[in-house]
């Protein structure tokens, strides 16, 4: 019988483009993983990573100033992460 865990999982979403190793492979921006939380918080703490559920926050400059997204390019700028949030349907 297997070893009973109690490591903690945490949803973290990959941030950067320099691709850190996450479960043993390289990791793609706006990748999902599910990491311990001693992990999670050395991804976070060094950049590379974002809580997976946390609200998504829209993207400044060095200015405060809010990004506006590129539509030549197929990730979304205009956000952290590169996700934008879904669109709520108007009420009737």
């Amino acid at each position: 019988m297997p070893p009973l865990t109690t490591e903690i999982k945490m949803k973290i979403v990959i941030s950067t483009d320099r691709q850190p190793f996450v479960n043993g492979r390289k990791a793609e921006k706006g990748e999902i993983f599910d990491v311990t939380a001693a992990e999670a918080k050395i991804l976070k703490a060094n950049g590379f990573a974002i809580d997976g559920e946390s609200k998504p926050k829209r993207a400044r400059n060095a200015k405060g100033h809010l990004k506006a997204d590129d539509p030549k390019t197929p990730e979304n700028e205009a956000w952290e992460g590169g996700v934008a949030p879904k669109k709520k349907k108007a009420k009737k």
